[in-house]
């Protein structure tokens, strides 16, 4: 059907909007479903952590340095037997997280790229 009949139907109450819709743009409907069915996302590369303790400026300091620049998280698979869930805290890490913990003693930041 070309385009001047649907919308006629339509203009008449013969189709309604979105059967109408379906029919004009059905090739291009198809072809968007398909590509963007499920889009999955990014897993990340790196975490970068920052903490604050309230009473003890030097752990604070020492901490902050150890994590001055992001750490990668395949270190993480050196720990895999101490952590409990590490399936479910890699399926977490996804890239553009960020986290923020904050309590009376302590802050703590932590970002995925």
């Amino acid at each position: 059907m070309k385009k001047n009949k649907i919308l006629n139907k339509i203009y008449k109450h013969e189709l309604s909007i979105d059967e109408g819709y379906e029919q004009l743009y059905k090739k291009e409907l198809k072809k968007y479903r398909a590509q963007n069915s499920y889009i999955e996302p990014k897993k990340a590369s790196f975490v970068k952590l920052k903490f604050k303790l309230q009473d003890h400026k030097h752990v604070t300091n020492l901490i902050n340095f150890l994590f001055l620049i992001p750490v990668p998280v395949g270190i993480m698979r050196l720990f895999k037997n101490q952590i409990d869930d590490y399936e479910e805290v890699r399926k977490m890490l996804v890239k553009g997280i960020s986290i923020e913990v904050q309590s009376e003693d302590t802050n703590i930041k932590i970002k995925t790229y």
